[in-house]
């Protein structure tokens, strides 16, 4: 990997507390080409935040048993013009909030989305303006949007 980063011992330490960060090898090949041509990287955007469906949800008869529950959808993002939806339930779930009734992704570009870490992967393997199909769930029926993705923001809070 690359290192990237270093924790130091806090306010005023020069030194090494022990812990580095690094990004994998196979991140970086895949992101120096786009370094060496613009110098920053482009990764799709979707603008939504999500949750994972697990067996943790189980009590929620949700009608699939995987995916990415979505919590919110960003104002004027790809997601929105879209048309999914997040939830308008809150709820508490093991002492974590959580927006009920939204959408969930199953898939993006016929790829299996089992978490919402699988979500943020494969809309961060794309570029700005690919176009994708998601699969999801609502109501208990399947559908299928295509979704245009954008140009990431320069201040993004939890969006992939």
């Amino acid at each position: 990997g690359i290192n990237s980063q270093i924790a130091t011992g806090g306010s005023g330490s020069q030194g090494s507390v022990g812990i580095g960060f690094a990004v994998p090898i196979d991140t970086a090949k895949q992101i120096i080409p786009d370094l060496k041509q613009s110098g920053r990287v482009d990764r799709g955007y979707l603008g939504i935040a999500s949750a994972t469906v697990d067996k943790t949800l189980k009590d929620l008869n949700l009608p699939v048993d995987h995916g990415a529950l979505v919590q919110s959808v960003a104002p004027g993002s790809p997601a929105a013009e879209a048309g999914i939806r997040a939830g308008d339930l809150p709820a508490t779930l093991d002492n974590h909030p959580i927006q009920l009734g939204g959408d969930i992704i199953t898939k993006v570009a016929g790829k299996e989305i089992r978490t919402k870490d699988d979500l943020e992967a494969a809309v961060a393997d794309r570029k700005s303006g690919d176009k994708v199909k998601i699969t999801l769930w609502r109501a208990s029926k399947v559908r299928t949007v295509e979704v245009t993705l954008g140009e990431r923001p320069n201040t993004v809070a939890n969006q992939p």
